[in-house]
């Protein structure tokens, strides 16, 4: 679940078997590593859509093992934004004599860091810190977790809890304020079923209070005035997922995920995703996947609005609707780096 709903839509989810066992070891425990190792990952992304947005995402990333199993890392991010959709752009970027909206323009930056232990052998605690800044918002966001290994680590539960907090700003009106606070929480557990098979589940539920609607979006009622949107000020957020993994034979691993949301808004959606993973040399793997999704609308959402209700919103993310996805990736790996790269197509 995301933590945290901006008025920017369309946020932007061994031995043997080389492939799979590899995959289900990752997966299914944790494992500590000799103090002074350690990974660095550096990534650059580009969204665009016929809406006329463009997202440039920079993500640099990096981890270090310290003595007693400790280990830290960090990361930063930039978003850069550009778009000229009707969803985004609105009094946010105003000209203030002609009242036009040109392209909106936002550069959103994020930094945080984390720290874990193993207590046993089989037991891992973590803990973690963001804060993420733009030109209307500010988020907090603390979290802690852990993980614990079970029969001859065979089987593992992790738990996994966050609160975020989230100030929200209006651009060129220096009197709104409003906050949003947010709890997740996320059980989940993975069992190696065999040399072969690795499956799990996971429970995600997330309390959201607070300013919930965009500052800028307006809803026009029908022969009435334009009138801000407005959601309820809290919100629950439950969501199920199941996955599993499973060797193929001959370096090929097959990948699959269902997942069912719901909420108390009436919004209720299923996510299906599928990845055929095929290890083509010890430098070179490949990784194909798909993806569906479906919505039920909110149960305030209209295309129309009649007359003034309690709640009522612009947002097209609270209607029905539905999308696919196909995509592929592939990973050169050498001695001590991988250079990876992914292409995705989303029509919704």
């Amino acid at each position: 679940l995301p933590m945290r709903t901006k008025h920017t839509s369309r946020r932007l989810p061994a031995a043997a078997l080389p492939i799979a066992l590899l995959l289900l070891a990752s997966s299914a425990r944790a494992q500590p590593q000799a103090a002074g190792s350690g990974e660095a990952t550096a990534r650059v992304s580009l969204y665009a859509d016929n809406d006329d947005t463009t997202v440039v995402t920079s993500l640099a990333d990096g981890s270090v093992a310290l003595p007693a199993d400790v280990k830290v890392g960090a990361h930063g991010l930039v978003d850069v934004v550009s778009t000229a959709s009707v969803d985004v752009v609105s009094n946010a970027s105003a000209d203030v004599t002609t009242g036009a909206t040109p392209r909106f323009e936002d550069v959103r930056g994020e930094v945080g860091g984390r720290a874990s232990v193993f207590l046993t052998r089989q037991l891992d605690i973590g803990a973690g810190f963001s804060f993420s800044t733009e030109r209307d918002w500010k988020s907090y966001a603390p979290s802690a977790r852990f993980g614990l290994d079970l029969f001859k680590r065979n089987l593992r539960i992790t738990g996994t809890y966050a609160y975020g907090h989230n100030r929200v700003r209006r651009a060129h009106d220096r009197y709104f304020r409003e906050r949003q606070d947010s709890h997740s929480g996320e059980l989940a557990i993975t069992q190696l079923l065999d040399r072969k098979t690795l499956i799990g589940a996971a429970y995600t539920l997330q309390a959201v209070d607070g300013y919930q609607a965009s500052p800028y979006r307006f809803v026009t009622i029908v022969d009435g005035p334009a009138l801000r949107e407005r959601h309820p000020q809290s919100r629950l957020r439950q969501a199920v997922t199941f996955h599993g993994l499973r060797y193929l034979g001959g370096d090929m691993a097959l990948q699959a995920s269902y997942r069912i949301y719901g909420d108390d808004w009436g919004v209720q959606s299923n996510t299906l995703a599928a990845s055929l993973l095929w290890e083509l040399s010890e430098l070179l793997d490949l990784r194909f996947r798909a993806r569906g999704y479906h919505q039920r609308a909110a149960d305030f959402w209209r295309e129309r609005y009649r007359v003034a209700s309690e709640h009522f919103s612009a947002d097209r993310e609270l209607s029905s609707y539905w999308d696919v996805g196909i995509g592929m990736a592939g990973a050169l790996h050498f001695d001590d780096w991988t250079l990876d790269a992914r292409l995705d197509g989303l029509y919704y």
